[in-house]
C-alpha cells in the first residue's frame, strides 16, 4: 500500500476497473480486459492548453501483454508489450495500483464469504483456495471458468 500512495501523488490520471465473475465467464478473460480498458479511458478527451484554446488530446494506452486491443473511445495509439509492466514505468505503476485495488477487495470479500481464504490467497488458484472451494462450493464471486477442477470426470454433457 506504501508504494500506491507514492504513486498517487504522481499520477496524471487513472481509473480502476472491476469486471464481474458473471461477464468473464460470459465474454472471457480477454473480452474482459478489452471492456475494462475501454471503460478506463476518458469520456471527455478535450483538455485546455497553455493559450486556453480547447483542443483535443487523445489518450495514448499502454498495455502489459500481448493484446491486438480493440478499443472503442478515440486514441491517438496504443502499445501492447509483452513484460510491459518490467519494461515501462507507467505500466508497473498501473500493474501495482490494479493488485493493490484487488487485494484490498479480496480481503473485504474475505469477510463477506468466510472459510475461502480470500484475504491470504488473494483469489489466486492455489492449494488451499481449491480446497476451500472443495469443502464449500463455488461463491457468487467465483470465476466459474476457472473453477473446471471442481467437476467430476464423465459429469461433462454427453451429445449422445
Amino acid at each position: 500500500m506504501e508504494l500506491r500512495k507514492e504513486i498517487l501523488k504522481y499520477v496524471s490520471y487513472y481509473r480502476v476497473i472491476f469486471v464481474s465473475a458473471s461477464f468473464i465467464d460470459r465474454f472471457n478473460i480477454n473480452q474482459a480486459i478489452f471492456y475494462g480498458m475501454n471503460r478506463s479511458l476518458p469520456t471527455d478527451s478535450k483538455q485546455s492548453d497553455s493559450k486556453n484554446d480547447r483542443k483535443e488530446n487523445k489518450p495514448y494506452l499502454l498495455a502489459d501483454g500481448n493484446y491486438k486491443l480493440k478499443i472503442t473511445k478515440p486514441i491517438e495509439g496504443y502499445l501492447s508489450l509483452p513484460k510491459g509492466d518490467d519494461l515501462i514505468p507507467s505500466i508497473s505503476a498501473a500493474s501495482i495500483l490494479a493488485k493493490t485495488y484487488r487485494d484490498e477487495y479480496m480481503e473485504k470479500m474475505d469477510s463477506k464469504y468466510p472459510g475461502y481464504g480470500f484475504a491470504k490467497h488473494k483469489g489466486y488458484g492455489t492449494e488451499e483456495h481449491q480446497d476451500a472451494l472443495r469443502k464449500l462450493g463455488i461463491s457468487p464471486i467465483h470465476r466459474l471458468s476457472f473453477c473446471k477442477f471442481l467437476r467430476k470426470e464423465g459429469s461433462e454433457p454427453s451429445l449422445f
